[in-house]
């Protein structure tokens, strides 16, 4: 799922051929990892999850300086580039209910789920990359690698964007997120 650290692992799995379920839902040829297990359940499968204060103000920061891909433009137009700061985006921009459909805000449960269950095998934390990444290269007969730190979105650590009212209300948007991998902010 986006801003994980999934382009830092993307080049070693490529590397191996070892097949990443890409997070372009605009692409009609896009399969979940749901609809993927169903036809390979015996399918081997990990990700990353971010704590979700720190991950909204990540991709706060990578839309508002323009993203990778055209269509992270347009998405940072619609979603992000109208506020002057990030409290205003949170208190303003998350009223549109549609930017939980957008990649890089979709809640981090849906990419990994049925809807009912966590459905990936195994499941990192973004705080932890290295060990988790490095667990997983020796559990599949890989070497481990040191990860680079790739697409980081540059900004202060996450806790100074924040309000007591702004907390509140990302802790209300992302609470299965929250609870399902037991973050707090």
């Amino acid at each position: 799922m986006p801003k994980t650290g999934g382009a830092s692992i993307l080049q070693i799995c490529q590397r191996y051929g070892i097949r990443i379920v890409d997070h372009n839902l605009r692409n009609p040829e896009h399969r979940s990892l749901a609809q993927i297990k169903e036809q390979t359940p015996d399918i081997f499968s990990f990700a990353i999850v971010r704590n979700p204060w720190d991950r909204v103000v990540s991709t706060y920061h990578f839309l508002k300086n323009g993203g990778i891909k055209g269509d992270d433009k347009l998405d940072a137009d619609r979603f992000v580039s109208g506020y002057g700061s990030f409290d205003e985006f949170v208190l303003e921009g998350f009223k549109d209910k549609e930017i939980l459909d957008q990649i890089h805000f979709r809640p981090q449960y849906k990419w990994i789920s049925d809807d009912v269950e966590v459905i990936a095998d195994m499941v990192g934390r973004f705080e932890k990359l290295q060990l988790h990444f490095s667990r997983w290269c020796k559990m599949i007969g890989l070497p481990s690698y040191k990860l680079e730190h790739i697409n980081r979105s540059m900004h202060k650590p996450y806790k100074a964007y924040y309000s007591a009212q702004t907390i509140e209300l990302v802790r209300e948007i992302y609470s299965k997120d929250i609870e399902l991998f037991k973050y707090n902010f």
